[in-house]
Formats: structure tokens, C-alpha cells, sequence
């Protein structure tokens, strides 16, 4: 029986569009590589700013890693990237539905 190929790396590029996916094993030696589009705009009455879903972009993500037939090391080394013209606005609430819950409600 064949063993498994194991993944001691795993590169995530999050854009503006898509989520992409890379798996190294300890020599640098790339095993898999994936890419989906995420599709996680929000709508707005207002166009002076765009939203992103990011519960929507992690479940692309989650979904593309188990899409991967490469068993991860129980010590993989994670590296991630972002959004080139991008902004991550926290207020420390939790969030739902890829917006801010309200306050006191």
C-alpha cells in the first residue's frame, strides 16, 4: 500500500476574487495547488464603499483544503496573504452574515 503524501506547508492567497491554495512538503517541492472564486461581494444602497462576506471567503477556503488529497502535517507551517487594496475594519463584536451585529441586541 501506497503512503501518503503529506503536506508540511500550506500557502492561502486571499483576493479580491478568489482564495488560492498550495501545498509544499518539506523539501519546497509543491504537491498541490488549487484556486475557486469566492463570489463573496456584499450589496449596498450606498457605492462609496464594497463589503466583502468573510464567512462566505473561509467556507471557499475550507471547502478547497478538503479538496486537496494531500494529508497535512500535524505541524504544517500556515503562510496567508490578503487583498492587495484591502481593509479589515473590526470594532471586536462578534460578526454575522458578514456584517456587524448591533450593539445591545
Amino acid at each position: 500500500m501506497d503512503e501518503a503524501i503529506v503536506g508540511d506547508f500550506i500557502g492561502i492567497d486571499i483576493g479580491t476574487t478568489s482564495v488560492k491554495c498550495c501545498i509544499l512538503d518539506n523539501n519546497s517541492r509543491i504537491l498541490m495547488e488549487k484556486s475557486a472564486v469566492h463570489d463573496s461581494w456584499l450589496k449596498h444602497e450606498s457605492n462609496l464603499h464594497r463589503e466583502q462576506d468573510p464567512v462566505k471567503i473561509l467556507s471557499v477556503l475550507h471547502d478547497l483544503i478538503k479538496s486537496m488529497e494531500v494529508k497535512l502535517s500535524l505541524n504544517v507551517t500556515v503562510s496567508i496573504t490578503g487583498q492587495m487594496h484591502g481593509i479589515v475594519f473590526w470594532n471586536g463584536q462578534d460578526l454575522a452574515k458578514g456584517s456587524v451585529k448591533e450593539r445591545g441586541k
